[in-house]
């Protein structure tokens, strides 16, 4: 990664978070003082505004034909995972549920080392060939990826009945999951 992009790359969080009116404010002074920052800049926030087939009410309507939960919020077969294998990995605990994953802490439990992991899983009831495919892209983008603010692709598999999975370096902090 160049450093201009490691620059833009910084400033994406801040810039995305923006009112539109003041995100266009913002690129505009940018502009002006850095017009190469300012381009790479724009071009990742083109790409996350892309239009894609995972976006708008579409997975919200797909996600209320298959919603169940328990009190918690959870999905009992999300819960049912916790204490099986996953590839190497044994599910510790569910940390957050989203519309077409969950993430849960897991361990290294094959003897090979010891590590703790954050496993994203394809929810068994959302799997359809949109949402395979969708979730097999977001695992090339992470792998891809490599800056100190974004968590680590570290392990990734398909399970028996086609829905991949994928194990990031888990970060310890609170707030609520994103980009489940």
């Amino acid at each position: 990664m160049s450093d201009l992009e490691a620059r833009a790359l910084d400033l994406f969080d801040e810039y995305v978070e923006l009112t539109p009116r003041r995100r266009a404010d913002a690129l505009a002074a940018l502009r002006v003082r850095e017009p190469a920052l300012h381009d790479a800049l724009k071009r990742l926030l083109q790409a996350d505004a892309a239009s894609y087939p995972l976006e708008g009410g579409a997975l919200d309507a797909l996600y209320a034909e298959h919603a169940r939960s328990d009190g918690d919020g959870i999905d009992p077969a999300s819960l049912a995972r916790v204490g099986t294998m996953l590839g190497p990995w044994h599910i510790d605990r569910v940390l957050a549920q989203g519309g077409m994953g969950t993430v849960y802490e897991a361990s290294r439990a094959d003897g090979q080392y010891e590590k703790k992991v954050a496993l994203k899983c394809i929810r068994a009831e959302m799997s359809s060939p949109v949402l395979v495919d969708a979730f097999m892209r977001e695992r090339n983008h992470l792998a891809k990826l490599d800056h100190p603010n974004i968590a680590p692709l570290l392990d990734g598999g398909v399970e028996g009945d086609g829905r991949p999975w994928f194990a990031m370096r888990l970060v310890q902090g609170v707030g609520p999951a994103r980009a489940l």
